[in-house]
């Protein structure tokens, strides 16, 4: 590993315990970089500012690892990974959740959201051009998902992550289901009825 890398990583590290130790607001860059050894030069040279340094390593530990090769039919188990991180960093997470202003759970809104909209996409029979009830839908089912996980945060993470990430996965193959049967009225809804014009009526005479 090159030494920028390594000294990268001991940034986030001692960054990390100290999240651990007290509120982000309290921590400053001449703490993070006393406790490396390191001058502020250094720390300037990796990261923007310590928010730049809170959001890199997030996305180190949570969101790379959810985002790795995601689909729908894996995303439980991506989100299950990520739950499981989230309680095991327990204090390091909450830390960092409350300072971020919530950019986290709207990336993970927006990511899932995403994943919806790329299977109804895929369904048969749905209707190609009902794109407003499309996005309706999929932002519907990420929202129960990221407001799910937001209270389990913000209750002490209390239910084990694969007992959470089940009832969600339940929840969504039934509204999945509604969905299929709502495209395949609205694929069909635009087909003129039979109005017994010419060719009826010349079968009825016939």
């Amino acid at each position: 590993m090159a030494k920028g890398q390594i000294t990268k990583n001991q940034i986030m590290e001692v960054f990390m315990d100290l999240m651990e130790e007290k509120p982000f607001n309290e921590i400053t860059i001449s703490d993070i970089t006393e406790r490396c050894n390191l001058n502020r030069l250094t720390f300037y040279y990796h990261f923007q500012d310590k928010y730049d340094l809170l959001n890199q390593t997030i996305d180190l530990m949570i969101m790379y690892p959810f985002m790795k090769d995601l689909t729908f039919e894996n995303w439980p188990d991506h989100l299950c990974y990520a739950l499981e991180t989230i309680k095991a960093h327990k204090k390091y997470c909450m830390n960092a959740f409350s300072s971020d202003n919530g950019e986290f759970m709207e990336h993970i809104g927006a990511i899932i959201s995403q994943l919806f909209t790329d299977l109804f996409e895929e369904m048969p029979n749905v209707s190609r051009t009902d794109t407003e009830n499309k996005t309706f839908l999929a932002d519907f089912l990420s929202y129960g998902i990221v407001g799910t996980v937001n209270h389990w945060m913000r209750t002490g993470m209390k239910g084990e992550p694969r007992e959470i990430v089940r009832k969600l996965e339940r929840m969504t193959e039934e509204y999945k289901r509604i969905a299929v049967e709502s495209y395949i009225t609205l694929a069909f809804s635009d087909i003129p009825e039979d109005d017994g014009g010419a060719g009826g009526s010349d079968i009825a005479d016939n």
